[in-house]
């Protein structure tokens, strides 16, 4: 099977809300194939909305897909991590990261949680940082949520 992803969706859309409470930035597109073509399968679409408050963000991901033969649906967040920094698997669902004043803690609501969670990090182009890869498998038509807080050390 080819890999299928958002990057490569020239037609993708993005817009922004705000309130004085928090701001919502919502992505819709299509996945397709390094070449920019959908699966033969049919279509796959996807929509991600981001909301930032002031307590953290709550990602929330969903895709469609025309055909019921869909496999392997995977979203990857990518998490600004230097090597150096102790990853903490709490739960299947729950991922706490040491950063040098305090932790970040990413939780997801997905059914298996995170898939196996790698303590390699990959070389993220844009913004072009370190990140480790936090793996949520999916299925068309149901949504997951991924929750990141931040807690700071004295």
């Amino acid at each position: 099977t080819e890999l299928m992803t958002s990057l490569n969706d020239l037609d993708a859309r993005v817009t922004a809300t705000h309130t004085t409470k928090q701001i919502l930035i919502t992505a819709t597109g299509r996945l397709l194939t390094t070449g920019h073509a959908a699966p033969v399968t049919g279509d796959i679409r996807y929509q991600v909305d981001y909301v930032i408050g002031e307590d953290g963000m709550e990602i929330r991901a969903q895709v469609t897909a025309d055909s019921s033969h869909v496999e392997a649906l995977r979203f990857v967040l990518p998490v600004v991590s230097r090597p150096s920094e102790p990853v903490d698997l709490v739960k299947p669902g729950e991922v706490r990261i040491a950063k040098p004043k305090g932790h970040v803690t990413i939780a997801t609501d997905a059914a298996g949680g995170f898939a196996a969670v790698s303590r390699e990090r990959v070389f993220n182009l844009v913004p072009g940082f370190l990140s480790l890869p936090l793996v949520i498998p999916m299925k068309p038509g149901l949504m997951v949520k991924m929750r990141i807080t931040g807690t700071t050390s004295a």
